[in-house]
C-alpha cells in the first residue's frame, strides 16, 4: 500500500468514524452522572464505548441480520443523550430566567 492510498483509507475512516466522536462522548457524560468515580475512569470508558461500537459496527458488516438493531440502539443512545441535553439546557435557563 502506498502512501497516498493509505491516506485515502485514513480520511475514509473518518469520515466515518467522525459520527461516533459525539455518541461516545455522550455515553461518557452519561457514566460521569451516573456514578463514574473520576476523570481517570472517564478516560477509560471513552476508550471502552470507542472499542465496544467499533465492535459492533464491525459484527454488523459481518452479520447484516444485526445491522438494523445496531442502528437501533445508536438512534435510541442519541435521542435519549440528546433529550438529556435540551432538559438540562432548558433547566438552566429556565432558572435563570426566574431569577431576573
Amino acid at each position: 500500500m502506498g502512501y497516498e492510498e493509505f491516506l485515502t483509507k485514513l480520511a475514509d475512516l473518518a469520515k466515518a468514524l467522525a459520527p461516533l466522536i459525539p455518541i461516545v462522548a455522550g455515553l461518557v457524560e452519561f457514566a460521569r452522572i451516573i456514578g463514574l468515580p473520576s476523570d481517570k475512569w472517564a478516560v477509560a470508558a471513552s476508550v471502552i464505548f470507542g472499542v465496544l461500537l467499533t465492535v459492533l459496527i464491525q459484527v454488523a458488516i459481518m452479520f447484516p441480520v444485526v445491522e438494523p438493531w445496531l442502528l437501533a440502539v445508536v438512534v435510541g443512545a442519541l435521542i435519549g443523550m440528546t433529550t438529556t441535553g435540551l432538559y438540562t439546557i432548558g433547566s438552566r435557563w429556565a432558572d435563570k430566567v426566574g431569577k431576573e
